[in-house]
């Protein structure tokens, strides 16, 4: 269902540490993050004409993460989002995930 709120073509994300432009490739990098995921508690959404801007408490099962304050910024096109832009502290997620020192998102 999450997929039908996005666009078929031309779908571009950008988060602090990843980017897709396919939105399938978003949804199942979504899924994987539902293992850590308590609750996503909605503190404001604003909306005007083609933008929506919406303030969330991400909340995890891991203390060292805990509740993760995000923005996230959507440009919808007709009825689907074709831009969506999460801003948040990714330093305590990438920490956690790291193995032997290297971080996840680096190449």
């Amino acid at each position: 269902k999450a997929r039908t709120f996005l666009a078929d073509e031309g779908f571009d994300y950008h988060g602090p540490n990843t980017h897709f432009t396919k939105a399938d490739d978003f949804v199942a990098f979504l899924f994987g993050m539902g293992s850590i995921q308590k609750s996503i508690d909605t503190r404001r959404v604003i909306a005007e004409r083609d933008e929506v801007c919406a303030l969330i408490d991400y909340q995890t099962y891991f203390d060292l993460i805990g509740d993760v304050r995000v923005a996230m910024w959507a440009r919808v096109v007709g009825e689907r989002i074709q831009k969506l832009e999460l801003f948040y502290n990714a330093a305590v997620v990438e920490n956690m995930l790291s193995v032997d020192g290297r971080l996840p998102f680096q190449s």
